[in-house]
């Protein structure tokens, strides 16, 4: 309902998109990991210098959990994100430490992970000699992927799935004139999908409209009701 009022407040509107939504693993990714739904481990879900600490759960389609969830906010179609899949783990000095040792990395980090995901996710992407015997490259490439491991999700759940909607009504100026001024800059509304107040029990959304004067408890009609609305509020502050 807040972007079909755009037209009559005259407000720009930012494209609108599902937040906090589970992401759909392109092919053939999606196939090869089906088979670990369920299965979670802790991660750092990463974007453009966004980042969440939390818990990734592996779905039938792709990936969900409250630090994929977070990080879906900030994704747009065709852009990667990255996963640190040993967040408690920094460095690779551990690592380097078993490059003396006869373990693969299929036996090392399944100590590390659920043993099915470190399985599945060595036989992927990592070299299969013991660590003793991998090239300068392949203990590299091994180093990398653990901390910054690149998935370019296909798309969200959508709608369906989101808890709130990222985008919307713009909030950068107000239908409050300033003695014939240009509109002044200021929080419009704040307008979600769903009622919500948590981002994954972590950020708060706070849900107002013209400020604290209407708190999703009316609806505006016109523009010059809300313009009644805000300077009642701002009066009263």
């Amino acid at each position: 309902m807040a972007i079909e009022w755009r037209k009559q407040f005259d407000l720009e509107i930012v494209d609108p998109r599902p937040g906090l939504v589970p992401f759909v693993l392109g092919e053939p990714e999606r196939t090869a990991f089906a088979g670990l739904s369920g299965i979670s481990l802790p991660v750092i879900a990463g974007i453009d210098g966004t980042s969440f600490e939390e818990a990734m759960l592996i779905t039938h389609r792709g990936l969900s959990g409250p630090a994929i969830l977070q990080i879906s906010s900030f994704w747009r179609k065709g852009a990667t994100i990255t996963l640190d899949l040993l967040p408690r783990r920094p460095g690779d000095d551990w690592l380097r430490a078993a490059r003396n040792t006869n373990a693969t990395a299929k036996s090392l980090l399944g100590r590390e992970w659920p043993a099915r995901f470190a399985e599945l996710w060595c036989d992927r992407y990592i070299s299969s000699k013991p660590l003793a015997q991998m090239t300068k490259a392949e203990f590299e490439d091994l180093a990398q992927l653990v901390h910054a491991w690149p998935i370019q999700p296909h798309e969200t759940e959508g709608y369906p799935k989101a808890e709130v909607t990222v985008g919307g009504v713009s909030i950068k100026r107000t239908f409050i004139e300033n003695d014939g001024n240009a509109p002044r800059a200021g929080t419009l509304f704040h307008w979600r999908s769903r009622r919500r107040d948590r981002l994954a029990g972590r950020l708060q959304f706070p849900m107002g409209l013209g400020e604290r004067a209407c708190r999703g408890r009316s609806c505006l009609t016109s523009k010059e009701t809300f313009v009644a609305a805000r300077r009642r509020a701002e009066s009263a502050a």
